[in-house]
Order: structure tokens, then sequence, then C-alpha cells
């Protein structure tokens, strides 16, 4: 029997605050000096972009310096560079590498934390170099008006490089392939 997560009032308010910075300074995440390698195919907005199903709003918060990415089923935001920065982690599953960690949100129509859940899965594989698969992250769940209610919740801890991530939840599936880079020194 799979246990959701819940979380007290105090905390979801910490991580929409988190969230809604971090989704307006989302222009600290540009390449300068740092380009995403021709041999890295990353995912970049589609043209037309993708549009979630309302209630959800049709372009996340950070805009234009964020994209929805995904199918009506299951979608997730991603930077528009391709560039996935988080804060660097002491990873036990890539000792030795530097890695980073990172939120990932997922949505998907109706999702809401009561009742049996369905399970997100989230895989990955390094795509230039040899490395351990990206190990089933821990989901949670958080509630975030902003980015149209509930959303699922995960930690990806990712070393740095060229990485290839699939979200499945039910019969719907997302991949997208990001640039892993450190985050950028404070000026």
């Amino acid at each position: 029997m799979t246990r959701r997560r819940r979380f007290c009032f105090a905390t979801i308010a910490a991580m929409t605050v988190s969230v809604v910075m971090s989704a307006t300074s989302f222009a600290d995440n540009s390449l300068a000096g740092n380009e995403v390698p021709a041999s890295c195919p990353v995912t970049l907005p589609s043209e037309p972009a993708f549009v979630p199903p309302g209630p959800y709003p049709p372009a996340p918060p950070g805009s234009p310096d964020m994209f929805w990415h995904g199918t009506p089923g299951l979608w997730t935001m991603l930077y528009s560079n391709g560039v996935h920065r988080g804060l660097p982690t002491a990873s036990k599953r890539y000792p030795g590498v530097d890695a980073m960690r990172n939120k990932s949100f997922w949505w998907s129509p109706g999702f809401h934390p009561v009742g049996p859940p369905e399970a997100l899965k989230v895989k990955g594989r390094r795509l230039d170099s040899d490395a351990p698969p990206l190990e089933q992250p821990w989901v949670t769940n958080a509630e975030v008006p902003e980015f149209g209610g509930w959303t699922m919740l995960t930690m990806l801890e990712l070393p740095l490089g060229c990485w290839e991530v699939t979200g499945s939840y039910g019969s719907n599936s997302v991949t997208f392939v990001v640039w892993v880079l450190p985050p950028k020194p404070r000026e």
C-alpha cells in the first residue's frame, strides 16, 4: 500500500513561496558561457506550444523562461533553454560525481491527493556518458494555485551532463532531455 505524505499548511505555504520566487528568477538560468553541446538534444518549446487543459494556466509561471511540455494527460514544466540547474548534493547514488538536485513538478487532470494514490514513476538515463540510471525519486504533492491547483512533486538528482527523463502516470508518459549544470555563481 502506497502512502502519500501530507503537508501541513505552513509547509505548503513555504513551498508555494519558494516556487513562485523561483519562477520569477528563471532568468538566472541563462546559458552565459555554458552552451549546450550539439550532441545533447535538449527539449525546447514546441511550435505550436503545448497548452494544458483547463483549469490549468496556458503558460507556466516564469514565462517566457519556462514552458509546458507533455500531453493532455501528463505534463511538466521545463526551462526554455534546455538547461536544468540545481543545488549541489552529496549523492550516494553517484559517489565522487557532482550531482544537482532540483524540484520537478508534474500535472495530470483531476489529480488530487485524496483516495487511493496512483504513483508517478520517473526514470532517467544519461546520454553523453556512462552513469547509473536515475533512481526512482520520492513523490509527494503540493497545492499551488498559480499552477492550477494540485501537482505531483519529486526531486530530481542528476549528475552534470545530458539526461533523458521519462515520467509515467497511469497510461500517460512524457519524455524530455536536459543539460544539467551547477547553479550560476552569485554576483
